[in-house]
C-alpha cells in the first residue's frame, strides 16, 4: 500500500513539474535580444508565490485565472546596470489574458503589432498571445533603447502559442464612437457591486458627449435577470426611484446611481447592456441599441 500512495504522489507531480518546465522556456536563452544576455536562471512563482514578484498587485491577476509567472532578467552588454525585466504570466483563458492586458496598459501609449495586441512606451512593452500576458520592463536607465524592447518581445512572441486572435466578444466594441484602448475585462466584481460577477466596459464620446458603456456576462438568462433584480433592490434601498419598462423588446432599467450616476440597463438573453454617466438619455439610448444590435449579428443568441 506504501508502494502505491508512493507512486501516486509521484505520478501527481509530474504535471506540475511540466508545466513549470514549459513557462521556463518561454523565456529567451541565452539572450532575448542582441547585446541582452540572462543574467541568471528563470525563476517561477505560484499564485502562492506571486506577491513575491509584485507584492501589491498579486491579487489583482487571481480572479483572471493566473496559473504561473516566469521572470528573466537580461542585463545589458554595453551597461551591466541596465537591464530588461521579462515576465509572462500564464492566465486562465484568452479573455483572461486580455483583462490583465486592458489594466495595465495606457491610452497614452503606442499600439503595437505584436500577439493579439500590444502597446509600448519609453520603457515599458505590454503584450497579451494566447493564454498569456507579457511585461517588458527597462530598468537602470532614463534613455531606454526602443529596438530592444521590441527584439526582446518578438523573441517571447515566437516561443509562445501562435494565436494572434483576440476575444470574439471584444468586436461588440468595434465601433468609431469607441476611445481607443478604453476597452476593459473585470472578471470579478464589475464597477464593485458583487451582483455584476463580471463584464467588459469601455468609454465612448457620442453627440460631442463622453461616457461609459459596460456589458455584463452572466452564465444564463435567469442569472441575468437575478443580477438586474438584485441592482434594483440595491437602488431602492439607496433611496432611489427605479423605472423598469420595455424598449427595444427588451426590459429596461432606469435609475440614477448613487455612486455613477444616470444609469440605463437592458437585458438581452444572458447579458445586460447599459450605459453610465452620460446627460443626454437619448444618447445612451443609441449606444445601448448599437449594441444590442452587434450582439445580434456577432452571433450571441438570446439564449447563448
Amino acid at each position: 500500500m506504501l508502494y502505491v500512495a508512493v507512486a501516486f504522489s509521484a505520478f501527481m507531480l509530474f504535471p506540475a513539474m511540466g508545466q513549470s518546465s514549459d513557462m521556463a522556456d518561454l523565456l529567451p536563452r541565452p539572450a532575448c535580444a542582441e547585446g541582452w544576455s540572462m543574467d541568471e536562471a528563470p525563476l517561477l512563482y505560484t499564485a502562492d508565490t506571486l506577491y513575491e514578484r509584485i507584492n501589491g498587485e498579486a491579487e489583482l491577476f487571481v480572479p483572471y485565472g493566473f496559473k504561473m509567472l516566469a521572470y528573466g532578467r537580461y542585463v545589458s552588454r554595453k551597461d551591466p546596470k541596465v537591464a530588461i525585466d521579462a515576465d509572462i504570466y500564464r492566465m486562465g483563458s484568452l479573455l483572461d489574458a486580455f483583462g490583465i492586458f486592458s489594466n495595465y496598459r495606457r491610452s497614452d501609449g503606442t499600439d503595437l503589432k505584436i500577439g493579439a495586441d500590444g502597446v509600448v512606451s519609453s520603457s515599458q512593452l505590454l503584450f497579451y498571445q494566447d493564454l498569456f500576458f507579457v511585461r517588458l520592463q527597462v530598468t537602470g536607465t532614463t534613455d531606454p533603447e526602443p529596438s530592444s524592447l521590441m527584439e526582446c518581445a518578438r523573441a517571447v512572441s515566437g516561443r509562445l502559442p501562435q494565436n494572434s486572435s483576440r476575444p470574439e466578444v471584444l468586436d461588440l466594441f468595434v465601433s468609431p464612437a469607441i476611445v481607443r484602448n478604453s476597452e476593459k475585462y473585470v472578471a470579478q466584481s464589475l464597477f464593485g457591486y458583487i451582483f455584476f460577477r463580471r463584464g467588459l466596459t469601455s468609454d465612448v464620446v457620442a453627440g460631442g458627449e463622453g461616457f461609459k458603456v459596460f456589458i455584463v456576462l452572466e452564465d444564463s438568462p435567469e442569472a441575468a435577470g437575478k443580477a438586474l433584480d438584485l441592482y434594483a433592490a440595491y437602488l431602492r434601498e439607496s433611496g432611489k426611484e427605479v423605472a423598469l419598462n420595455g424598449k427595444f423588446g427588451r426590459q429596461i432599467l432606469s435609475a440614477a446611481d448613487p455612486l455613477y450616476g444616470k444609469i440605463l440597463i437592458a437585458r438581452n438573453g444572458k447579458y445586460l447592456v447599459g450605459a453610465m454617466r452620460f446627460q443626454d438619455i437619448s444618447l445612451a439610448e443609441a449606444v445601448i441599441e448599437s449594441l444590442l444590435k452587434r450582439l445580434a449579428t456577432a452571433g450571441f443568441s438570446e439564449s447563448g
